[in-house]
């Protein structure tokens, strides 16, 4: 641990047990993806809001790199979108896998939680899930196999158009309403994809 890690968390510690309290001094807003307007209210800014300043400064930026990730990998523009289905020569099937926890959750209601503990959803019960859902909408899961794991939920279909068919079905349900959120809270026109860069467009 370096001297500034060794710091912030002794203040933090001063902050929780009541012996600091931040001062309100500075405001943070997020215009978009490159750009924020800082407000200095006044007065004297103390270590304790310098510190939850940098926390929160932390937190936007990993937002921002978590958001630009969700881009690349499922905007149906990008050369990297999740639902490119290509045939597996070995096994003649085609393959949808994907993180459902980046954009579903699931209730803890009626689940046996350890004491001191959050309920995590995982990719084994949001499959199910969405294949609920899937099936309830029409689509057809019959003879095609899932196997699915802790990070990600996975479907081998024989059939590419049964495959296309799930893919939509995730895209429209529950891709796109989180991707519109980002592109919300970002202000966020457009995203632009190039063979190796990402850029944006803003409102």
């Amino acid at each position: 641990m370096n001297r500034v890690t060794g710091h912030v968390m002794a203040v933090k510690r001063e902050i929780e047990e009541g012996k600091t309290t931040p001062t309100d001094t500075i405001g943070m807003e997020t215009i978009n993806l490159d750009t924020f307007k800082l407000n200095h209210k006044g007065g004297e800014t103390n270590i304790a809001e310098l510190v939850n300043l940098k926390e929160h400064i932390d937190m936007v930026i990993g937002g921002i790199s978590e958001s630009i990730e969700m881009f690349i990998n499922y905007d149906k523009k990008s050369p990297r979108y999740w639902g490119k289905l290509e045939k597996c020569e070995e096994y003649k099937t085609y393959n949808v896998s994907i993180d459902l926890e980046s954009f579903m959750q699931e209730e803890s209601e009626g689940k046996e939680l350890i004491p001191g503990e959050y309920f995590l959803p995982d990719n084994y019960s949001l499959a199910e899930k969405v294949e609920k859902a899937f099936k309830k909408s029409g689509g057809d899961l019959k003879g095609e196999c899932g196997e699915h794991f802790r990070e990600c939920a996975s479907w081998d279909f024989k059939s590419k158009s049964k495959a296309k068919k799930l893919v939509d079905f995730i895209d429209k349900t529950y891709v796109k309403t989180s991707l519109e959120e980002r592109k919300n809270a970002f202000n966020i026109k457009k995203v632009i994809f190039g063979e190796t860069q990402i850029g944006f467009e803003y409102k």
